[in-house]
């Protein structure tokens, strides 16, 4: 839970979210060292991901670029716009 929800909230953001919606009152730097933690077991589990290409090369029947933006809160610096992009081979 508090992994999903950090992807979308700063880690005060995460506080108050916790805190309206679990009554739970935790602080900053727990919050922190346990979304660090959970982003370390993550990267440990990588060399089982497969990065392989589900398409074979020159099968590709259609080329997908995909870019949007949007404003998210960026620690003390307040909302930033933040670009999104992706390339896929279907």
């Amino acid at each position: 839970m508090l992994a999903a929800k950090h992807v979308s909230l700063s880690g005060r953001g995460l506080q108050r979210e916790l805190e309206l919606s679990h009554q739970l009152d935790l602080s900053l730097s727990y919050l922190q060292d346990v979304t660090q933690e959970f982003g370390k077991r993550a990267l440990g589990k990588e060399d089982h991901w497969t990065y392989a290409p589900a398409t074979a090369p020159g099968q590709a029947e259609a080329l997908v670029i995909y870019l949007d933006g949007t404003c998210a809160a960026i620690c003390e610096e307040g909302y930033k716009q933040i670009m999104v992009g992706a390339i896929d081979v279907l």
